[in-house]
């Protein structure tokens, strides 16, 4: 059985957390992969969050990758939420422990989750002489997986992760989850 077709037979599949972290240490060198012996809960409080914890990081050279688990409340739709979702988390974002996080979203009972990466970086322009920063859209970077998805995507990018090997930067992992569907806003870019 093809990464991909592996893949996306466990992207497919219910939220559990020991799957999600064995889709991580496949996809991922495991010299890389820093699990805790128990998710840390993070103290934050809002009306669509239930619980918020941190199961380990990714560390990729001298980058870092917050690896996060996230219940939201049941008047959240994991379909159409993204930008609030991701803004939530871009909180954990800090350029000293953590330069990017890597969440998943999901309800209990429900079959659908959503997975997002989210990165920051500032840096210094030269020849302005400014301080410049960027961080990922808020709209893409993420994925919305599970029984009522296709998961071609996702998985191929997983298993393009996979592939890298020891090899694998943060830029790679930015690239396969750069993803813009093909919307209007895809094509007004286009035209």
């Amino acid at each position: 059985m093809s990464a991909k077709i592996r893949l996306q037979d466990q992207f497919k599949a219910a939220y559990d957390p020991a799957a999600w972290m064995q889709i991580i240490q496949a996809c991922f060198p495991l010299s890389s992969c820093d699990f805790f012996e128990h998710p840390r809960a993070l103290d934050v409080s809002t009306d669509f969050i239930q619980s918020t914890q941190q199961i380990g990081n990714l560390n990729l050279g001298d980058e870092t990758i917050a690896l996060l688990q996230i219940e939201v409340s049941d008047s959240v739709q994991l379909a159409r939420n993204r930008v609030a979702l991701r803004n939530f988390v871009s909180r954990f974002i800090d350029e000293v422990s953590s330069t990017a996080v890597l969440v998943v979203f999901h309800q209990p009972g429900r079959p659908d989750w959503r997975v997002t990466y989210a990165a920051r970086s500032t840096g210094f322009d030269e020849e302005t002489l400014q301080i410049t920063s960027a961080e990922t859209a808020p709209r893409r970077y993420t994925f919305l997986v599970g029984r009522n998805e296709p998961c071609r995507t996702v998985a191929g990018r997983f298993a393009e992760l996979e592939a890298k090997g020891d090899e694998l930067t943060l830029l790679d992992v930015e690239k396969a989850f750069s993803v813009e569907r093909l919307n209007k806003e895809f094509f007004k870019k286009y035209k």
